[in-house]
């Protein structure tokens, strides 16, 4: 089998060389940061966790600094995209559970969190804080910008073509790396 690297996902047996961010922790600091400011209804929307490991990561990190801090953690909000994120509908939600703030798996549905937040009359930061991942340029020519788990893609890009060429060229061992995220912090999160 051809010397082979994951990028995003955890090694396996099989493929034991990787390169990775913990999403654990992210979503765990972005949690930890939302209740440092005072939010306690905190909603974590994402797509499928069945099509998305880091996402699930991401909400067992939320489930975690929500446990610690003695909050309960309420059930993700897990949507099925066909379309776009530009008809997210959260007026069910929202009705039921009246989040101070809401996590998004990505920055994408963070976007559409914003827009159907909009739709229903609710206003970023004043009503409802949003947090997203990945830290794609787009959210920072957002008004306001968006606050990001920032996700550092080239590195990880470089870091698993480097080991690639080293595995295949000098025949080095699989090895796996985990490589830092960031907090970027926008407009879209305020204190309570």
């Amino acid at each position: 089998m051809p010397p082979t690297v994951l990028l995003g996902n955890l090694p396996t047996e099989m493929f034991p060389a990787a390169v990775t961010v913990d999403n654990f922790g992210a979503g765990y600091e972005a949690t930890k940061m939302l209740t440092a400011l005072g939010h306690k209804a905190i909603l974590f929307v994402s797509g499928t966790f069945i099509a998305s490991d880091r996402a699930r990561l991401r909400h067992e990190g939320y489930r975690q600094a929500m446990l610690e801090d003695g909050v309960a953690a309420v059930d993700p909000v897990q949507i099925a995209f066909v379309g776009g994120y530009d008809q997210l509908d959260l007026s069910a939600v929202l009705a039921r559970f009246s989040p101070t703030a809401i996590i998004a798996s990505n920055d994408l549905l963070a976007f559409g969190v914003i827009g159907a937040l909009r739709r229903e009359g609710l206003c970023v930061p004043r009503d409802v804080s949003v947090v997203g991942f990945d830290g794609i340029a787009i959210g920072q020519m957002m008004d306001p910008p968006l606050t990001t788990m920032e996700m550092p893609d080239a590195s990880m890009g470089a870091t698993a073509a480097s080991l690639l060429l080293d595995m295949a060229e000098n025949a080095a061992p699989a090895r796996h790396f985990d490589i830092a995220y960031c907090l970027r912090r926008g407009g879209t999160v305020r204190a309570i």
